[in-house]
């Protein structure tokens, strides 16, 4: 069981650094904010308007094949240590921890855009991860600076030196 909790640790860690290596390609790549408008993302909810629950969710969420980006590259490490290993469990976790980092990222990403009074929106874990949300919208609108670049785990933000 301990494996399978390293597993599981170690996975969000990663997927805290994957998120804020996406994210940040995000803003600093001039080609994908041509072909996906991260831009217009940022445009469609100033600080002002940070939160509209008429908008539609597919603005504010990865599209779906992303899941194949996100799920892969951890499932493919897995692999590899659990052959190293002998631990097979390893891919298991590695696999199943990444598919819900991704789900559990477009659920809250969307609740913090799109609120519809849900379970999660009523908790006080919500509400820190709104504000710190918050302020990557009002800092990369008011003053050009990106930061809080992860959504559910701020590890990366921590290290990378893009916590606000």
């Amino acid at each position: 069981m301990i494996i399978g909790l390293v597993t599981i640790i170690g996975t969000v860690i990663a997927g805290s650094f994957f998120e804020w290596f996406v994210h940040n390609g995000m803003h600093l790549s001039p080609e994908y904010e041509r072909l996906h408008k991260h831009e217009a993302h940022h445009g469609d909810f100033p600080p002002k308007a940070y939160k509209n629950p008429d908008h539609a969710p597919g603005k504010v969420q990865l599209p779906n094949w992303t899941v194949i980006l996100t799920v892969t590259p951890f499932t493919v490490v897995g692999l590899v240590i659990s052959k190293l290993t002998s631990h097979y469990e390893i891919v298991v976790f590695a696999f199943l921890t990444s598919a819900f980092y991704h789900i559990a990222y477009q659920y809250v990403h969307t609740c913090f855009h799109v609120p519809k009074g849900r379970w999660f929106e009523k908790t006080a874990l919500y509400g820190d991860m709104d504000r710190y949300h918050h302020v990557h919208h009002v800092k990369e609108m008011e003053f050009g600076l990106t930061r809080n670049l992860c959504l559910l785990c701020p590890i990366a933000d921590c290290i990378m030196g893009t916590r606000a």
